[in-house]
Protein backbone atom coordinates (compact mmCIF):
# COMPACT_ATOMS: atom_id res chain seq x y z
CA UNK A 1 0.00 0.00 0.00
CA UNK A 2 2.79 2.41 0.90
CA UNK A 3 4.71 1.64 -2.30
CA UNK A 4 1.67 2.04 -4.55
CA UNK A 5 0.51 5.37 -3.11
CA UNK A 6 3.99 6.82 -2.71
CA UNK A 7 5.08 5.96 -6.25
CA UNK A 8 1.80 6.85 -7.93
CA UNK A 9 1.60 10.18 -6.11
CA UNK A 10 4.99 11.30 -7.36
CA UNK A 11 5.09 9.65 -10.77
CA UNK A 12 1.44 9.30 -11.68
CA UNK A 13 -0.35 6.10 -12.56
CA UNK A 14 -3.64 4.44 -13.27
CA UNK A 15 -4.39 3.37 -9.71
CA UNK A 16 -3.96 6.69 -7.92
CA UNK A 17 -3.05 9.74 -9.93
CA UNK A 18 -1.73 12.86 -8.26
CA UNK A 19 -4.41 14.98 -9.92
CA UNK A 20 -7.08 12.98 -8.09
CA UNK A 21 -5.58 13.77 -4.70
CA UNK A 22 -5.03 17.38 -5.74
CA UNK A 23 -8.70 17.73 -6.72
CA UNK A 24 -9.96 16.15 -3.50
CA UNK A 25 -7.74 18.34 -1.36
CA UNK A 26 -8.70 21.51 -3.22
CA UNK A 27 -12.39 20.73 -2.81
CA UNK A 28 -11.90 20.16 0.91
CA UNK A 29 -9.83 23.31 1.35
CA UNK A 30 -12.33 25.51 -0.49
CA UNK A 31 -15.27 24.01 1.42
CA UNK A 32 -13.66 24.67 4.79
CA UNK A 33 -13.04 28.31 3.86
CA UNK A 34 -16.77 29.05 3.87
CA UNK A 35 -18.06 29.71 7.41
CA UNK A 36 -21.49 28.32 6.57
CA UNK A 37 -20.02 24.95 5.60
CA UNK A 38 -17.39 24.79 8.34
CA UNK A 39 -20.04 25.55 10.97
CA UNK A 40 -22.10 22.60 9.76
CA UNK A 41 -19.10 20.26 9.72
CA UNK A 42 -17.94 21.42 13.15
CA UNK A 43 -21.34 21.23 14.82
CA UNK A 44 -21.97 19.01 17.82
CA UNK A 45 -24.11 16.58 15.83
CA UNK A 46 -21.29 15.89 13.36
CA UNK A 47 -18.35 15.16 15.63
CA UNK A 48 -17.85 11.88 13.82
CA UNK A 49 -17.27 13.78 10.57
CA UNK A 50 -14.39 15.71 12.12
CA UNK A 51 -12.85 12.57 13.64
CA UNK A 52 -13.10 10.75 10.30
CA UNK A 53 -11.58 13.68 8.39
CA UNK A 54 -8.66 13.92 10.82
CA UNK A 55 -8.06 10.16 10.63
CA UNK A 56 -8.08 10.26 6.81
CA UNK A 57 -5.65 13.19 6.70
CA UNK A 58 -3.37 11.55 9.24
CA UNK A 59 -3.32 8.32 7.25
CA UNK A 60 -2.66 10.18 4.00
CA UNK A 61 0.26 12.15 5.44
CA UNK A 62 1.81 9.10 7.12
CA UNK A 63 1.49 7.08 3.92
CA UNK A 64 2.95 9.51 1.40
CA UNK A 65 5.43 11.42 3.57
CA UNK A 66 6.90 8.88 5.98
CA UNK A 67 8.80 5.70 5.41
CA UNK A 68 7.45 2.50 6.97
CA UNK A 69 8.08 2.55 10.72
CA UNK A 70 8.58 6.31 10.94
CA UNK A 71 6.36 8.66 12.96
CA UNK A 72 5.35 12.26 12.44
CA UNK A 73 6.85 13.28 15.76
CA UNK A 74 8.60 11.73 18.71
CA UNK A 75 6.75 14.04 21.08
CA UNK A 76 3.73 12.40 22.65
CA UNK A 77 0.51 14.28 23.26
CA UNK A 78 -0.54 13.67 26.85
CA UNK A 79 -3.67 14.91 28.52
CA UNK A 80 -5.94 14.21 31.44
CA UNK A 81 -7.90 11.86 29.20
CA UNK A 82 -5.18 9.20 29.52
CA UNK A 83 -6.08 8.83 33.18
CA UNK A 84 -9.76 8.32 32.39
CA UNK A 85 -10.89 4.79 31.51
CA UNK A 86 -11.75 4.75 27.82
CA UNK A 87 -15.09 3.06 28.21
CA UNK A 88 -16.86 5.27 25.70
CA UNK A 89 -15.83 4.82 22.09
CA UNK A 90 -16.93 8.35 21.23
CA UNK A 91 -14.61 9.87 23.84
CA UNK A 92 -11.75 7.68 22.65
CA UNK A 93 -12.18 8.70 19.00
CA UNK A 94 -12.47 12.37 19.94
CA UNK A 95 -9.29 12.27 22.01
CA UNK A 96 -7.48 10.40 19.25
CA UNK A 97 -8.55 13.05 16.72
CA UNK A 98 -7.22 15.81 19.00
CA UNK A 99 -3.88 14.04 19.35
CA UNK A 100 -3.60 13.52 15.60
CA UNK A 101 -4.46 17.11 14.66
CA UNK A 102 -1.77 18.28 17.08
CA UNK A 103 0.75 16.05 15.32
CA UNK A 104 -0.38 17.31 11.91
CA UNK A 105 0.08 20.90 13.06
CA UNK A 106 3.58 19.99 14.20
CA UNK A 107 4.24 18.45 10.78
CA UNK A 108 3.36 21.74 9.06
CA UNK A 109 6.67 23.13 10.29
CA UNK A 110 8.67 19.96 9.64
CA UNK A 111 7.79 17.33 7.02
CA UNK A 112 5.08 19.49 5.40
CA UNK A 113 7.03 22.73 5.34
CA UNK A 114 7.85 24.47 2.07
CA UNK A 115 11.36 25.06 3.42
CA UNK A 116 12.21 21.35 3.56
CA UNK A 117 14.54 20.25 0.79
CA UNK A 118 13.86 17.03 -1.11
CA UNK A 119 10.37 16.77 0.37
CA UNK A 120 8.15 13.87 -0.62
CA UNK A 121 5.19 15.96 -1.81
CA UNK A 122 5.16 18.34 -4.78
CA UNK A 123 3.97 21.91 -4.26
CA UNK A 124 0.65 21.41 -6.04
CA UNK A 125 -0.23 18.71 -3.50
CA UNK A 126 1.41 20.28 -0.47
CA UNK A 127 -0.35 23.63 -0.74
CA UNK A 128 -3.97 22.32 -0.66
CA UNK A 129 -3.00 19.68 1.92
CA UNK A 130 -1.76 22.37 4.29
CA UNK A 131 -4.95 24.37 3.74
CA UNK A 132 -7.11 21.35 4.57
CA UNK A 133 -5.16 20.65 7.76
CA UNK A 134 -5.48 24.28 8.86
CA UNK A 135 -9.17 24.36 7.96
CA UNK A 136 -9.94 21.27 10.04
CA UNK A 137 -7.71 22.48 12.88
CA UNK A 138 -9.90 25.59 13.15
CA UNK A 139 -12.99 23.49 13.92
CA UNK A 140 -14.05 23.88 17.58
CA UNK A 141 -13.78 20.18 18.39
CA UNK A 142 -10.00 20.02 17.85
CA UNK A 143 -8.94 23.68 17.75
CA UNK A 144 -7.79 23.88 21.36
CA UNK A 145 -5.40 20.94 20.92
CA UNK A 146 -4.24 22.24 17.54
CA UNK A 147 -3.14 25.52 19.15
CA UNK A 148 -1.26 23.87 22.02
CA UNK A 149 2.46 23.16 21.48
CA UNK A 150 3.32 19.50 21.82
CA UNK A 151 6.40 20.41 23.84
CA UNK A 152 4.11 21.63 26.63
CA UNK A 153 2.95 18.06 27.25
CA UNK A 154 6.52 16.83 27.36
CA UNK A 155 7.35 19.40 30.03
CA UNK A 156 4.71 17.89 32.30
CA UNK A 157 1.72 20.15 31.69
CA UNK A 158 -1.45 18.20 32.52
CA UNK A 159 -4.41 20.58 32.28
CA UNK A 160 -8.02 19.91 33.14
CA UNK A 161 -10.09 19.62 29.99
CA UNK A 162 -13.48 21.28 29.88
CA UNK A 163 -16.27 22.05 27.47
CA UNK A 164 -19.18 20.02 26.22
CA UNK A 165 -16.90 17.71 24.25
CA UNK A 166 -14.13 17.68 26.88
CA UNK A 167 -11.62 18.99 24.34
CA UNK A 168 -11.21 22.58 25.53
CA UNK A 169 -7.86 23.35 27.15
CA UNK A 170 -7.07 26.35 29.35
CA UNK A 171 -4.52 28.95 28.21
CA UNK A 172 -0.91 27.95 28.63
CA UNK A 173 0.59 29.10 31.95
CA UNK A 174 3.12 31.89 31.79
CA UNK A 175 5.98 29.76 33.10
CA UNK A 176 5.61 27.47 30.09
CA UNK A 177 5.40 30.34 27.61
CA UNK A 178 8.63 31.72 29.05
CA UNK A 179 10.31 28.61 27.64
CA UNK A 180 11.58 29.83 24.29
CA UNK A 181 10.93 26.63 22.32
CA UNK A 182 7.38 26.40 23.65
CA UNK A 183 6.76 30.05 22.81
CA UNK A 184 8.13 29.67 19.27
CA UNK A 185 5.88 26.70 18.54
CA UNK A 186 2.88 28.44 20.12
CA UNK A 187 3.43 31.53 17.96
CA UNK A 188 3.88 29.38 14.87
CA UNK A 189 0.55 27.68 15.51
CA UNK A 190 -1.46 30.82 16.20
CA UNK A 191 0.06 32.43 13.10
CA UNK A 192 -1.28 29.51 11.05
CA UNK A 193 -4.68 29.23 12.73
CA UNK A 194 -5.51 32.77 13.81
CA UNK A 195 -8.48 32.72 16.17
CA UNK A 196 -12.05 31.46 16.00
CA UNK A 197 -13.71 33.69 18.60
CA UNK A 198 -13.26 36.99 20.39
CA UNK A 199 -12.68 35.16 23.66
CA UNK A 200 -9.86 33.18 22.11
CA UNK A 201 -8.30 36.36 20.74
CA UNK A 202 -8.40 37.98 24.18
CA UNK A 203 -6.92 34.90 25.88
CA UNK A 204 -4.10 34.76 23.34
CA UNK A 205 -3.44 38.47 23.73
CA UNK A 206 -3.25 38.22 27.53
CA UNK A 207 -0.95 35.20 27.33
CA UNK A 208 1.47 37.05 25.07
CA UNK A 209 1.17 40.17 27.21
CA UNK A 210 2.28 38.11 30.21
CA UNK A 211 5.41 37.11 28.29
CA UNK A 212 6.04 40.70 27.26
CA UNK A 213 5.81 41.92 30.86
CA UNK A 214 6.98 39.04 33.07
CA UNK A 215 7.10 39.28 36.84
CA UNK A 216 10.38 40.75 38.03
CA UNK A 217 12.76 38.35 39.74
CA UNK A 218 14.73 39.17 42.84
CA UNK A 219 18.29 40.05 41.96
CA UNK A 220 17.44 40.41 38.27
CA UNK A 221 18.86 36.99 37.33
CA UNK A 222 21.98 36.18 35.35
CA UNK A 223 22.96 37.77 32.07
CA UNK A 224 21.85 34.67 30.20
CA UNK A 225 18.43 34.76 31.88
CA UNK A 226 18.01 38.43 31.00
CA UNK A 227 18.92 37.74 27.37
CA UNK A 228 16.46 34.85 27.28
CA UNK A 229 13.64 37.02 28.67
CA UNK A 230 14.44 39.77 26.17
CA UNK A 231 14.32 37.25 23.33
CA UNK A 232 10.96 35.93 24.50
CA UNK A 233 9.64 39.48 24.84
CA UNK A 234 10.72 40.23 21.28
CA UNK A 235 8.95 37.12 19.99
CA UNK A 236 5.80 37.97 21.94
CA UNK A 237 5.77 41.51 20.56
CA UNK A 238 6.00 40.25 16.99
CA UNK A 239 3.20 37.77 17.64
CA UNK A 240 0.97 40.49 19.10
CA UNK A 241 1.63 42.61 16.03
CA UNK A 242 0.56 39.71 13.82
CA UNK A 243 -2.63 39.29 15.87
CA UNK A 244 -3.50 42.94 15.31
CA UNK A 245 -2.85 42.58 11.60
CA UNK A 246 -5.24 39.61 11.48
CA UNK A 247 -8.04 41.90 12.65
CA UNK A 248 -7.81 43.70 9.29
CA UNK A 249 -8.23 40.54 7.22
CA UNK A 250 -11.18 40.26 4.86
CA UNK A 251 -13.62 38.67 4.35
CA UNK A 252 -13.07 36.68 7.58
CA UNK A 253 -11.23 38.48 10.35
CA UNK A 254 -8.82 36.25 12.26
CA UNK A 255 -8.63 33.58 9.56
CA UNK A 256 -5.32 33.94 7.67
CA UNK A 257 -5.95 30.78 5.65
CA UNK A 258 -8.96 32.14 3.76
CA UNK A 259 -8.57 35.92 4.06
CA UNK A 260 -6.13 38.63 3.11
CA UNK A 261 -5.52 42.27 3.81
CA UNK A 262 -7.24 44.84 1.64
CA UNK A 263 -4.59 46.78 -0.27
CA UNK A 264 -4.95 50.54 -0.44
CA UNK A 265 -3.28 53.00 -2.79
CA UNK A 266 -0.37 54.84 -1.22
CA UNK A 267 -1.17 57.99 -3.17
CA UNK A 268 -4.64 58.33 -1.64
CA UNK A 269 -5.17 61.41 0.47
CA UNK A 270 -5.84 60.94 4.14
CA UNK A 271 -9.46 61.25 5.14
CA UNK A 272 -8.55 63.67 7.92
CA UNK A 273 -7.15 66.13 5.36
CA UNK A 274 -10.52 66.30 3.60
CA UNK A 275 -12.44 67.27 6.74
CA UNK A 276 -12.76 70.52 8.64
Amino acid sequence: MYHIIHVKLNEGGSLLHSTHIQTWLKLGAVSLQFPQISQVIGSKERKSWVCTAVAALYQLVCTVVLLPGQKLTKLKVTSEEEYIPKTADELHHTTEACDRISELMYALSSQLSFLVKNRALPDYILYPLRNVIIGIARLPLVNSYARTPMLAWRLGWIPSVSGENRTSLPPLPQELLMEREVLIEFIRRINCLGWISRTQFEETWMSLLGVLSPAAEEGGGSVQDIMERNHCSSLALRAMTALLQYTTLAPHSGNPASSSTSPGPRSANLYSLRTR
